[in-house]
């Protein structure tokens, strides 16, 4: 499918297929097929024989930086020599993510927190204030408050918060101390 998009250094969310045919416009089967990208980009796999239906399926992940994209695939069948296509697919650029932690209570948590992406990355909060993550892929990410002291609750956590390619995503915690 041409023209996908998907966050940096992913695979693209749909398979890249080729049909071959025959002289009549038939499925050609068991025919060659070569797929080459941009530098930084890969195939899996990336050649084989096409199947009964003449079609080859191969998935598509992206270089790691964000932009266009461009692909080629070669194929051929019996008796009617070779055919290039060309195609495309967009990385999308990575978002921003800002957290705001309100602490409340009479006795509350003062060494602040940790806020962690389902990436791994991890953050430090105050307990009245806010800190981000930049280069966050695209997406639903989970985002979990850690650190909170025994005697303070927190209330929706983990979140789910949806980051946009390019775009600055927030997400609020409330934490509660008696």
């Amino acid at each position: 499918m041409d023209g996908q998009a998907a966050p940096r250094a992913q695979v693209l969310p749909g398979p890249l297929v080729v049909r071959v045919t025959g002289p009549g416009g038939g499925p050609a089967a068991t025919q060659p097929v070569e797929f080459i990208g941009d530098r930084g980009t890969t195939f899996s796999p990336a050649s084989g024989v096409t199947d009964v239906n003449g079609e080859f399926r191969t998935t598509w992940t992206l270089g790691s930086s964000p932009g266009t994209y461009r692909g080629r695939v070669w194929a051929t069948a019996d008796a009617m020599g070779g055919a290039t296509a060309f195609f495309s697919a967009t990385a999308l650029a990575d978002g921003w993510l800002v957290v705001e932690v309100t602490t409340t209570g009479t006795n509350p948590d003062t060494d602040g927190y940790l806020a962690q992406l389902d990436t791994g990355a991890i953050t430090t909060i105050p307990n009245n204030g806010t800190s981000g993550f930049s280069s966050v892929p695209p997406g639903d990410r989970t985002l979990e408050l850690t650190g909170i002291a025994s005697n303070c609750t927190v209330g929706d956590n983990p979140q789910t918060v949806t980051v946009l390619a390019g775009e600055t995503a927030f997400a609020t915690f409330t934490v509660v101390c008696a």
